[in-house]
Parts: structure tokens; C-alpha cells; sequence
């Protein structure tokens, strides 16, 4: 099927070959059938170039054709087909060097087109026609250069006219016949002059030939590539026809041609540069287009004003906010349409543009005023001013004055205010919370330059916990909000009520004495403490513990004043509760508050710098003369190092079990101890953590712990952890689930302490230990006391029957050892066995 299309093509393409060469030798003017228009030549090319080499033999079986025309032997026909295909290569080399595109789109590819493939690439071409015919005797040497000039020009004008021609209404036709009339009336136009003149004037009638390049540049301009290239053909026609008749000499054809050359070179040029403007005008309106489009559609307003201040644009986003439309506006002054203020100071008239416009500067500027608005009101605006800098005259408005961008931020004021207020504010009650107060305290010891007093209440509400333990938070909550709506009404114009935490607030008074201070805590006091909830059939009330401190010029640090006024409310706290305590400096009881506080403080850098230690102590099994067998576990310790001393825990357990800093120690320990068994190898001990009771209660520990199991892959059976008798008895029901729950997943328990309490026989079945640790008073008096000897036999009996082990620390001689083991208790932890050491492998002291 394709060679069959091909052929079809083959043999059309040939036909037009050959009557192209048929009508280019109308004009032969030399010996040999050479003619200054050849368009053969403009067909070769176009076949090449727009459809590729395939259609070659085109080219020669159709110049051999010519050749038997011209009754000239096969060789020089092939001759030809040889230079003819030798041209179209050399075009083409040029064509794709230059990278010339067949649109002729541009000046720069026209000038190529005509210099390189239509000028340059035919001079290799004529030369081995030329040289065919001085074979073949067509010609003598005399006649080689006039010839060869005229083979040049006859394949050049043939090129210049064909290969367009083709390319612009065989390849890419235009659309519809409109042109093509527009063309026909043109061209008759022209005909019918040139027939009068030659009726007129036959003789003189040549003399208007060259009247033909306005006529040619004016089809260009107005028709385009497509009327260029049919005026060209008409051009060439009728110097064909001119010839044909004998009109003219062969001279004057040949300078005819040349002229219809100059008349392509000319047009294509011209068409060029009016598309590339035409493309450049409609991009330009494009762009315009899309401008304006962007401008109109954007959410934002902008308006245009002159270098008067006097608006020349709107938008319609622009229309919607000032409420003016742009016919309104137009002319009138910015101000007028879009009066602004001040957000520093309300109310006050800001003219921003006329300003702008008033400096030299041309950076664009960003401000924020305040716009009422008749319908929406007050709202915010963010102007943006950029200065226009154009080149036109004094007339031309859009090149000077500048473009005001608006958008309006009243949501995103609304929204920041907001998030502000929230970040300074306490959600439940709204009042101020502890950074507000933090920024409030900064401000007032920084400002306190007149030797004022003001006073800090630091309020802690009693008993507030028990309320959320057993009536829940939402009790809770109400209560607090009643409680804060009635503080509100104690805290004076100058001062500040806040919440900084759940169940405490602190009250600022700024500029009163010491009494009238007094005065205002003593009525928050009663105010508090006659406050009632009624919540379904109960009525909840609470106390407050309130410290005073004052602050003075001489303070300089909001933190050193808060922990004054704390000290002073633990002071009451522990005083009895529901009571006002002012801070005395050189009050023993507020130093020794101040000394825990400052033990707190240490605490916590503790943690975050890592200077805590883990110790441990052995816990052995020893034999019937006191000596130790076996270790089969440790107890995990905690130290603290104070620069290059070691704090035990004695100087600072208190303190954190005061203030509540257990839970964090405990889980610090913990996890460290977890950390390294994960990669301590070839130990078995059994790791024995004691636990605070707030830890103990704290069911969130629990799940805390078997995610470090998890995390570290440890074996649960090697942790034992030691509860007090005194915690594990404060609600023995709590304590027993907590148990079970962990020892099925491997863990092991030690009640701590035991024989301290008072009811510990009683319970002490109730609890499934492992271990049982004896209290160390009992050890330490075994030797002088039968009663303790009593105590401790009794407890082993008990024990054995609930399959318990006994432990007993704090074994100091080997007579206490001796007597232990005789008891029935052979698992013993004391100095006389090994004392507190950095956390690793345990050995026997063997200087016990």
C-alpha cells in the first residue's frame, strides 16, 4: 500500500518537475536551454526539506527528462540531476547548520533562506551544469561565464519563489479563500493598470516594471507570507510571459529576474519583521490582557494613582472595600476614597500615599492602618505603596505616581489577638496565666522608679485535690470558675489576678502599703473560704492558704519574688491551712522554705545536666558462721554529684518527696537502670528499685515501665521492686491489683520497711511479695532486745507459710549476722557485707 502511494506521489511530482522545467525554458536566452528562472530547482528543494530525501530520484528522472526536451544526451541529463541534487545537499547542509526553520518567521531566518540556500547553495550547482554543457559542445568557453550566470539566477529566483510558494500553499494552506480574494482584487487592481499602460504607451510601458515593488511590499504588509508569495509568482509570470513574446532582450529579462530576486528578498523581509511585530504587539496585548485579568480576579484591591495622589485605576476587590466604584473615584484623591488611621494612635487621619509620593525613596512601603467602613465598620488594612517609574511624558499617567495594593487583615488581626490572648490566658477561667504574670512582674520591677510597694498574694486553695479525686474535674472546674469570677472582684484597678496553676493563683497589688496589702489578702481569704458549690444534692466549699510578700525598688527579679510569696504559703499550709503568712527574711522557718526551694531548684538541673549517679548495695546469701555464698542481687541507689562531692540521698529524698519531685527521680532511675542491664553481660543479679509511694499510686509509672522493657529487651524477672510498708498499706486493695498486674508479667515485689508499722501482721497475708524486708531497727537491736528477737521470729514463721523470703538490712557485725541466719533469715544487706558503690560488678568486702 505505501509503494503504491509512493508511486502515486513519485509520478505527480515528477509531472510537476517536468512542467515546471517547461515553463522556466519559456525564457532561454543563452545557447543550451539555460534560463534565468528555473522552477525545478524550488520544487527540488521543497521536496527535500519539508519531506526528505526519499523523493531524490525525482530529482534526476526529472532532469533527464528536460535533457531529451532539450534534445541533449542522457549523460548531460544525468550531469544535471547530479548538480541539482548537489545543490539541495549543499542548502540543506546550510539550512540545518544556521538552524533555519521553514516559517520564515523571522528577519534572521529570511535573510538566511535567501542568502545561504538561495543565493550561495545554487553556485555549486550552475558550475557542474556549466561544465556539463562545455562537455557536451552546447556551449563554447566564451559563453561558460554569461552562462553560468544565468543557470546561478535561474535556480536562485527559483527557490526564492517555489520553495515558499510550496511551503505556504501546499504544506501549511491558509484557512478559508478570503485571502485569496483579497490577493485577486489587489492584484487586479495593478493589471489593470499595467494593461492600460501598455495600451498607452507599448513602448515606454517596460519603464513601469519596477512600479511592481510597491505593490509587492504592499501584499506583503497587508496579506501576509501567503500574499508575498502569490505576488512573487505573478511578478515571475509575467516576466515569463514578457519573454515569451519576444518583448524584451535577454539582457533585460536576466535583469528582470534579478529584480524579481531583490522583490523576494525584500518581501520575506518585510513579512518577517511585521509578524515578528505582530507577534510581539499581540503577546504584549496578551500579557496585557492577563494582567488585567489577574487584577480584576485577585482578592486583594489595588488602585492606581497619578503622581497628584488622584486615582486613575480600581479593581473591583478595590471597589469592594473603599465602597466606591471606579467611574466614582476616578480623578479623585486616595484620601477621599480610602480615608485611613492610625493604629498607634485611634482615630488620627493618615494620608500614606501623598507621603509616599512626597519622598525620593522608591523601596515599597508596608504599613497597617485602620479603615471604617459605613456596612462593615472598623476594620484593618495592610497597605502595600510602590512608586511607578515609566518613560513616558508628562500626559502619560501610567508611567508616573504608584499602585497601592489592599488587603484587608481584619480576620488575621481578630485571629492574632486571639491566639495572643490565649497564650497569655487561662482557658478555663480567662484569667491571666503564669506567663502573662511573669511579663506583668517584669514590667513592674523595671517601671518601679518611685520607690512604690506593691504587694504579691500567692493563693493555693485547700483541699481542692479531694474535690477532683472524688467528685471529678468537672466539679472541679466549676468551682474554680466561681472562685475566679469573685477574686476578680478583690483584684484593684491596678494589679492582677492570675492562675498559674491548678489549683493556685497569685494576686498583684501594685502601689499600697503593707496593711492595706493585709487587708486584701485577709478578704480573699474570707471570700474563698465562704465560697459554696451546690452540685446536684452536695455542697462543696474550700479554704486558701495564702503568702504575702512586698516588692520594692531594691527587687530585681520576678523569679526571687514568686518564691518569696511561695515560701510564705507553704509556711501557711503547714501552719494549718486556710490562713495568711507574710515572708519574713530572717524567719528560720522561711529559711529553711527558702533552703528547699533552693534544693528543688537543684534537683531539676540535676536532671537536665545528668548528675545523678546510680550506686547499688549487695544483697548476699550468707552461711551458719556469717560469711557470704552467693550474691544474688542488688539494690539500685541514687546519688547526687555536687561539683566534686557526692550528696546521698538523705540531703535531698526529703525535699523531693516534699515538693513532689519523686515520681520524675524514680523514673529516672528506672529507666537508667533498664539502659544499662540491656547491656550488661554475663550478670544475673536481681535488681531491687525502691519506689516512692506518689510513684507507687501513679498508674501511668507502671505503663511507663513496660515500654522500657519493651525499648530495651530486658528480663522482667530481674526487677524487684520495694514498696514501703507504709504505702503498700494506705490502700491495700490498689496495692494488691498493682501487684498481680505486674508479676504476671514477670516482675518481682519487696515489701520494704516491714515491722514499722502498726497493722502489718494483719495485711501482710493480703499482699503477694515476693520478699519481705526487715525493718532495720529490729536488726540492729537483735543482739540486746528479745523483743526484737520475738518480732523477728514471728515474721519468718508468717512468711515461710506464705512462701515469702525474708531479707534483712542493715547488718553491721558479723554477731548480728550469726544471729540472722540463726533466726532463719540467711539473706542479709549491710555495711558488713558492702557499702554503696558506683554501679557495676559487686564483690564480697572483705574488709568486714
Amino acid at each position: 500500500m505505501q509503494l503504491i502511494r509512493y508511486s502515486i506521489n513519485f509520478v505527480l511530482l515528477l509531472a510537476l518537475y517536468y512542467l515546471g522545467g517547461r515553463l522556466g525554458l519559456l525564457l532561454d536566452v543563452y545557447y543550451g536551454g539555460v534560463t534565468p528562472l528555473w522552477p525545478p530547482s524550488g520544487l527540488a528543494l521543497a521536496m527535500i526539506w519539508f519531506s526528505g530525501w526519499r523523493w531524490a530520484p525525482v530529482i534526476i528522472v526529472g532532469e533527464l527528462l528536460s535533457a531529451m526536451t532539450l534534445h541533449q544526451s542522457i549523460l548531460n541529463g544525468v550531469i544535471g540531476g547530479i548538480g541539482q541534487l548537489s545543490e539541495v545537499a549543499c542548502a540543506m547542509l546550510m539550512i540545518r547548520y544556521f538552524g533555519i526553520t521553514p516559517y520564515l518567521s523571522s528577519v534572521g531566518d529570511s535573510l538566511r533562506f535567501i542568502g545561504l540556500a538561495a543565493l550561495l547553495a545554487p553556485l555549486f550547482g550552475a558550475g557542474l551544469g556549466v561544465a556539463g554543457q562545455l562537455s557536451s559542445g552546447l556551449i563554447t568557453p566564451e559563453q561558460a561565464g554569461a552562462t553560468w550566470m544565468t543557470w546561478w539566477l535561474g535556480d536562485s529566483i527559483g527557490i526564492m519563489i517555489v520553495t515558499p510558494l510550496i511551503r505556504f500553499w501546499w504544506i501549511e494552506p491558509p484557512s478559508g479563500y478570503r485571502l485569496v480574494l483579497r490577493w485577486l482584487t489587489q492584484t487586479s487592481w495593478v493589471a489593470m493598470f499595467f494593461t492600460a499602460a501598455f495600451v498607452i504607451i507599448p513602448d515606454k510601458a517596460w519603464t513601469l516594471f519596477f512600479l511592481l515593488l510597491p505593490y509587492v511590499v504592499y501584499t506583503s504588509i497587508t496579506l501576509g507570507k501567503q500574499g508575498a508569495s502569490l505576488s512573487l509568482v505573478a511578478l515571475a509570470a509575467l516576466v515569463l510571459g514578457e519573454g515569451a513574446q519576444g518583448v524584451s532582450s535577454d539582457f533585460m529579462i536576466s535583469v528582470k529576474m534579478a529584480f524579481v530576486g531583490t522583490c523576494t528578498l525584500l518581501a520575506y523581509v518585510v513579512t518577517a519583521n511585521f509578524e515578528t511585530n505582530r507577534t510581539i504587539r499581540s503577546m504584549l496585548a496578551t500579557e496585557r490582557n492577563r494582567l488585567r485579568t489577574t487584577l480584576m480576579s485577585i482578592s486583594d484591591g489595588v488602585i492606581k494613582v497619578d503622581e497628584r495622589a488622584h486615582v486613575v485605576f480600581m479593581n473591583p476587590m478595590a471597589e469592594q472595600l473603599t465602597g466606591w466604584s471606579e467611574r466614582a473615584a476616578m480623578e479623585k484623591p486616595f484620601v477621599v476614597i480610602c480615608p485611613l488611621k492610625t493604629l498607634k494612635e485611634p482615630g488620627h487621619p493618615a494620608n500614606p500615599v501623598e507621603f509616599f509620593l512626597a519622598q525620593t525613596q522608591r523601596d515599597a512601603q508596608i504599613e497597617s492602618y485602620a479603615f471604617e467602613s459605613a456596612e462593615d465598620g472598623s476594620r484593618t488594612l495592610e497597605t502595600r505603596i510602590r512608586r511607578v517609574v515609566g518613560g513616558g511624558g508628562r500626559g502619560d499617567r501610567l508611567s508616573n505616581g504608584a499602585v497601592i495594593v489592599l488587603r484587608d487583615i481584619s480576620d488575621e488581626v481578630r485571629l492574632r489577638r486571639q491566639l495572643e490572648h490565649q497564650a497569655l490566658h487561662d482557658p478555663l477561667t480567662d484569667l491571666p496565666n503564669r506567663r502573662a504574670l511573669d511579663n506583668y512582674l517584669h514590667r513592674l520591677l523595671s517601671e518601679n522608679t518611685n520607690h512604690l510597694v506593691s504587694g504579691l498574694l500567692y493563693i493555693d486553695l485547700d483541699q481542692f485535690k479531694l474535690i477532683n479525686d472524688t467528685c471529678g474535674h468537672e466539679v472541679g472546674d466549676l468551682l474554680l470558675k466561681k472562685l475566679s469570677s469573685l477574686l476578680r472582684k478583690n483584684t484593684p484597678e491596678r494589679g492582677m489576678l492570675a492562675r498559674i496553676s491548678g489549683d493556685e493563683f497569685a494576686l498583684v497589688i501594685e502601689g499600697v502599703t503593707e496593711a492595706q496589702t493585709l487587708a486584701v489578702a485577709e478578704q480573699v481569704r474570707q471570700t474563698i473560704s465562704h465560697c459554696q458549690l451546690a452540685y446536684e444534692d452536695l455542697v462543696f466549699s474550700v479554704g486558701a492558704s495564702i503568702g504575702v510578700t512586698f516588692i520594692t525598688d531594691q527587687d530585681n527579679s520576678r523569679q526571687a519574688v514568686l518564691s518569696r510569696a511561695d515560701i510564705a504559703c507553704y509556711q501557711a499550709k503547714e501552719s494549718g491551712r486556710d490562713r495568711v503568712r507574710v515572708y519574713h527574711a530572717g524567719d528560720t522557718v522561711m529559711m529553711r522554705y527558702h533552703g528547699e526551694l533552693e534544693w528543688l531548684s537543684q534537683l531539676k538541673n540535676a536532671i537536665q545536666m545528668g548528675q545523678f549517679e546510680l550506686y547499688q548495695q549487695g544483697i548476699f546469701c550468707v552461711d551458719e558462721n556469717g560469711d557470704a555464698v552467693d550474691m544474688p542481687g542488688c539494690e539500685v541507689l541514687i546519688r547526687l554529684r555536687r561539683q566534686d562531692e557526692m550528696v546521698s540521698p538523705g540531703s535531698f529524698i526529703p525535699v523531693a518527696e516534699r515538693f513532689g519531685f519523686m515520681p520524675i527521680i524514680d523514673r529516672w532511675v528506672t529507666e537508667t537502670l533498664f539502659r544499662r542491664m540491656s547491656s550488661s553481660v554475663g550478670l544475673e543479679f536481681i535488681y531491687n528499685v525502691n519506689l516512692s509511694g506518689a510513684t507507687f499510686n501513679d498508674h501511668g509509672f507502671f505503663k511507663e515501665v513496660e515500654g522500657w522493657a519493651e525499648k530495651y529487651r530486658i528480663d522482667r524477672s530481674r526487677v524487684c521492686f520495694e514498696v514501703t510498708e507504709s504505702v503498700a498499706l494506705a490502700d491495700i486493695a490498689q496495692t494488691r491489683e498493682i501487684i498481680r498486674s505486674m508479676a504476671q508479667k514477670g516482675y518481682r515485689f519487696a515489701l520494704d520497711d516491714f515491722g514499722s508499722g502498726s497493722a502489718s501482721y494483719g495485711y501482710l497475708s493480703e499482699l503477694p511479695v515476693n520478699y519481705v524486708k526487715l525493718d532495720g531497727g529490729f536488726v540492729r537491736r537483735v543482739l540486746e532486745d528479745p523483743s526484737a528477737e520475738i518480732v523477728i521470729e514471728s515474721l519468718v514463721k508468717i512468711a515461710r507459710l506464705r512462701s515469702m523470703h525474708c531479707i534483712a538490712e542493715c547488718v553491721e557485725s558479723r554477731d548480728i549476722a550469726c544471729r540472722m541466719v540463726k533466726l532463719g533469715i540467711p539473706v542479709l544487706q549491710g555495711f558488713f557485707y558492702d557499702r554503696p558503690q558506683p554501679m557495676g560488678p559487686v564483690t564480697k568486702n572483705e574488709g568486714k
